[in-house]
């Protein structure tokens, strides 16, 4: 079945620090800490290394309307030092996996001056209607 694809528009943000280490901190998996940092999610799993990417399992938290719930997504991830990371998901099965065909978000780091600015780019695709 074809998906309809969505370009979100890009985010960009200014970070007072050189593209190296600002790189270096975003690319870094560990554990996520919850909103009072003591409610620690599961650190993303890296399921396979390949040469120049890995395969992920991440864990996000989502919030439906009264229900919350932790949505398990696999994706490769590419970094390509210093410049960029490159996340593509692995389409899967479920309510949230199983409609969301393509998942393709891009980290963009630019030198300027001694700070960064990085660019958030995201693509993705569904398979059912924005509506239901």
């Amino acid at each position: 079945m074809a998906h309809i694809t969505i370009d979100l528009p890009d985010q960009s943000v200014h970070i007072h620090a050189q593209r190296e280490l600002a790189f270096e901190m975003i690319s870094a998996i560990g554990t996520s800490m919850g909103k009072n940092g003591n409610d620690a999610m599961p650190a993303p799993k890296v399921l396979k290394q390949e040469p120049g990417r890995m395969l992920v399992e991440f864990n996000t938290p989502m919030k439906l309307g009264p229900i919350s719930t932790i949505w398990k997504s696999t994706e490769w991830v590419t970094p390509n030092e210093p410049t960029s990371i490159d996340f593509d998901l692995v389409p899967g099965t479920g309510v949230i996996n199983g409609g969301l065909r393509q998942l393709t978000d891009h980290f963009e780091f630019e030198n300027q001056g001694n700070c960064t600015v990085l660019t958030y780019k995201s693509r993705f695709g569904i398979r059912w209607s924005v509506g239901g």
